[in-house]
């Protein structure tokens, strides 16, 4: 069996999800990656000068400052007010694939994860990861990423 990895996610009531304690107050943990591809996923890292032009319009984690050459997250966020066109989903997925890419570099995986969007329904954008096992099984987390894109990202 496997160690515990990472900390457990639960779903709340309203659909959120938050980070388990256990009675004794130390965080529940898990076999999964959930939280790590969560933050890695939804977390935003600096738009540069290319992307957006007005800097204070760039975003970025602000814990991002104190390791220069390093930052956590990705530019997911850029994707998300755009139309769903092939062009759209081909920047996104590789978004999500750079955001996804220190599970190797940081040696917690041999292969990195795979991710692609898709229509959760009208008004939503989901978010798959395959996140790639020993003996050739992958873990496939599903996370709905954005709700009311209708707009964006529907037909």
């Amino acid at each position: 069996m496997m160690a515990d990895i990472d900390f457990k996610l639960n779903a709340t009531p309203t659909g959120l999800f938050d980070i388990g304690l256990n009675l004794d107050g130390d965080f529940e943990m898990d076999q999964s990656y959930d939280t790590a591809i969560v933050v890695s996923i939804f977390t935003d890292a600096r738009a540069d000068e290319s992307e957006i032009a007005e800097s204070s319009n760039r975003r970025g984690w602000a814990g991002n400052e104190a390791t220069p050459g390093r930052e956590m997250g990705g530019k997911v966020w850029l994707w998300v007010t755009n139309r769903n066109t092939p062009a759209v989903r081909r920047g996104l997925a590789s978004a999500l694939d750079d955001c996804l890419a220190w599970f190797v570099t940081d040696g917690l995986l041999d292969e990195a994860p795979s991710a692609k969007s898709f229509k959760v329904n009208a008004g939503a954008l989901g978010v798959n990861v395959g996140i790639p096992r020993p003996g050739s099984t992958v873990d496939n987390r599903s996370f709905e990423a954005w709700e009311r894109t209708g707009v964006n990202f529907g037909n």
